[in-house]
């Protein structure tokens, strides 16, 4: 008998006797075994094998607090994102750098009367900076040149919303990223906003180029675990939660048999009564 078999038989004997309805314990059982039959590395279905199996005894322990894990579980795991989003966790985060929103913290903090004379000297630093990163300019001396021209079109200064044509799938990350900062209350989370903030240093300066690249990196980091965490599942996997949420689709009795032998500590889900 194969270790993946034997591995199978030790889920299912706690998989029967979870609190869950006859459809969705059966749709657990053929993705785990689907899950077991794959060719993935030993170590990696070793590690997801001893998870489920924690997480089934934990439930059956009476630690409820993990259910949603189980849901996830049945409803999530494994399943296949949308292309878009395959893409958008593929390509390196400072690809976005020309289309993403950015802020710049110099026209969060000065006040009106200030403002000209602060951007100004922001302005001119900033120049300064993004020339001694252009070696080009340097080597060729076309600063001096075509200085009116560099601080004309200089870096913007507040929002920056690239003009350009971008093949990546940014109107799709931004409809997923709005509708989970929009409704971030129903989950519990503080979400920022979607633009990237720079800060000035403590002199009102820009921040190096370096320092606000991977300001911007570690922005797409969290976007990215966002939408790894929060993943749409289809609308009738939705109504199957839901009926069994509402007791439309009743507990299996296996769960009843095994608590009579094992008396509960917690409330048992879609109390029986």
């Amino acid at each position: 008998m194969t270790s993946a078999r034997i591995g199978y038989r030790n889920l299912l004997r706690r998989i029967v006797k979870l609190p869950l309805g006859d459809d969705i314990l059966l749709r657990l059982k053929e993705k785990t075994k689907e899950q077991l039959s794959k060719k993935i590395p030993k170590k990696k279905l070793k590690s997801k094998y001893n998870h489920h199996l924690q997480l089934y005894d934990d439930i059956l322990n009476d630690n409820y607090e993990r259910f949603d894990e189980l849901l996830d579980v049945i409803f999530k795991e494994g399943n296949k994102i949308p292309e878009w989003e395959s893409k958008f966790q593929s390509t390196p985060a400072i690809q976005f750098k020309s289309f993403w929103p950015q802020i710049y913290g110099i026209h969060e903090l000065t006040s009106q009367s200030t403002s000209r004379r602060s951007i100004s000297v922001y302005n001119k630093l900033n120049n300064e900076q993004m020339n001694e990163n252009i070696s080009m300019v340097q080597y060729f001396d076309l600063y001096k040149t075509q200085k009116n021209y560099i601080s004309q079109y200089s870096f913007p200064l507040a929002r920056e919303y690239s003009i350009g044509i971008s093949t990546l799938p940014l109107n799709e990350i931004y409809k997923k990223y709005q509708f989970l900062y929009q409704h971030q209350q129903l989950w519990d989370i503080n979400i920022q906003p979607i633009e990237v903030f720079y800060e000035t240093n403590k002199f009102g300066a820009p921040l190096p180029i370096n320092n606000r690249d991977d300001v911007f990196i570690q922005k797409i980091k969290k976007v990215k675990q966002l939408f790894e965490q929060f993943k749409p599942i289809p609308k009738e996997d939705l109504y199957e939660i839901i009926n069994f949420a509402t007791g439309t689709e009743k507990i299996n009795k296996n769960f009843h048999k095994y608590k009579q032998t094992h008396p509960r500590t917690n409330l048992i889900p879609n109390d029986l009564g």
